[in-house]
């Protein structure tokens, strides 16, 4: 379980108090994960410290650690995209970004 009661900025997150289970939802293997991050990603799109969300987010992630669920309003492979790939131009490395 992940406790974020001690930074600042999660008093004002939009997600507090929700399922965890929207932003981190079990999956299986070999089963479409299409749209399982949709409800999760709704609610970061009004979230006014998504960008904090995320940027703690990939400050805590590091190439040992599996990405794993809904962070500041990007999936893991958004956020594998961004850590390497950039959000302009940069290479990509490994993983295609997510398309909607």
């Amino acid at each position: 379980m992940i406790d974020l009661k001690h930074l600042d900025w999660y008093d004002d997150a939009r997600c507090r108090g929700m399922k965890t289970s929207i932003f981190f939802p079990e999956t299986s293997v070999g089963v479409s994960t299409a749209g399982i991050y949709d409800e999760a990603i709704k609610v970061c799109k009004l979230c006014p410290v998504a960008d904090k969300c995320l940027a703690y987010a990939m400050e805590c992630e590091t190439n040992d650690v599996r990405r794993y669920g809904v962070w500041g309003g990007k999936t893991p492979r958004e956020r594998e995209y961004r850590k390497y790939g950039g959000t302009g131009g940069g290479k990509l490395i490994g993983l295609a970004p997510l398309q909607r």
